[in-house]
Parts: structure tokens; C-alpha cells; sequence
């Protein structure tokens, strides 16, 4: 990635400092959030409201199929990267620490309300 960065000095009696920042450029906005974030973002913001502009049918428990959603993002999000249903399935399995979702075993997956998740441990020692 393009580094960009800063240089503060400052003088004060006979000592000089200096500050450098340098971060990665990011592009829009300095988004520096890691993929997998990003995945999961755009899958609670799918989940919540945007099932209805993107065509995602939800069950009444306002879960959807893992296929459906990785087809819906992989046209929507191509950036996002290309997943089957097991393979999305199996990422947030492996990527969601926070326990914002569960996978279930019939292939569906289904947002968890902030107040009631439940962090993955075998997920917190990497």
C-alpha cells in the first residue's frame, strides 16, 4: 500500500522533537478496517435492513440461506471476495470473535441482537 504521513517538530529550549505518523493510504474515507470486518458489516447491515434492496428472502426468524448470501454479495460486493454457502459459513466461524452471528447446521444464518452475543473464545487467544 501508498504510506502517507505527517511531521510535527518541536522546540523547546535547546531539544528538538520530532513526531513522524505514517499510516497506509486507504482511499475513501480511511477505511482501515481488516476484511473480515468489512465482511461482517456488510453481512449485519444485510441481515437488518438491506435483505430488501439486495432480493434476500428471510425466514421468520429473520435468518437467511448461506447460499443465498454469498451469491447476493459476491454481485453485490465482488470486493468483498467470491464465497459458496460453506465457505461463508466456515469464514464467520473463524473470523467472528465479537459472536455477532450464528451459523446454523441446516445452512442458514441468522444476526445475533447486540445485547445477547456471546464472544467466541476459541476465537480471543489469536
Amino acid at each position: 500500500p501508498t504510506l502517507r504521513g505527517s511531521i510535527a517538530v518541536s522546540l523547546a529550549g535547546d531539544q528538538a522533537q520530532a513526531l513522524v505518523r505514517v499510516s497506509p493510504e486507504t482511499g475513501r474515507g480511511g477505511d482501515q478496517r481488516r476484511d473480515a470486518d468489512k465482511v461482517q458489516r456488510w453481512l449485519s447491515w444485510a441481515l437488518k435492513v438491506g435483505h430488501t434492496k439486495l432480493g434476500l428472502d428471510l425466514a421468520g426468524d429473520s435468518s437467511a440461506r448461506l447460499d443465498d448470501i454469498a451469491k447476493v454479495m459476491a454481485e453485490s460486493r465482488p470486493s468483498l471476495g467470491k464465497f459458496t454457502g460453506k465457505e461463508l459459513g466456515r469464514f464467520i466461524e473463524a473470523e467472528d470473535r465479537a459472536g455477532r452471528f450464528i451459523v446454523s447446521s441446516n445452512g442458514t444464518l441468522k444476526k445475533v441482537p447486540r445485547g445477547l452475543r456471546l464472544p467466541r473464545r476459541h476465537l480471543q487467544q489469536r
